[in-house]
């Protein structure tokens, strides 16, 4: 359930920016998803066709779990180039 929420964090700040044609408006975006115990937040990066960065910029989770999430989608969603 927390990589869900974070996957779908980092979703939601794909699906702001995507608009209606293929291609991103370049920047960093920041979206933030309820976890077990907080707020997730975080930042993604886009190119005008990459996503080029995402950080966890904030979290409260449960060490060895949510926290493993947290280091390890990040680098996944940049390397798959999808959620």
């Amino acid at each position: 359930m927390r990589n869900f929420r974070l996957t779908a964090a980092a979703a939601f700040v794909i699906a702001l920016i995507a608009g209606p044609s293929w291609g991103y408006t370049p920047g960093t975006y920041e979206a933030s998803a309820q976890g077990m115990k907080g707020p997730v937040k975080v930042a993604v990066t886009f190119s005008k066709d990459a996503v080029t960065s995402v950080k966890v910029i904030e979290e409260k989770e449960t060490a060895g779990i949510g926290t493993t999430a947290a280091a390890e989608l990040p680098r996944q969603i940049v390397e798959a180039q999808s959620t």
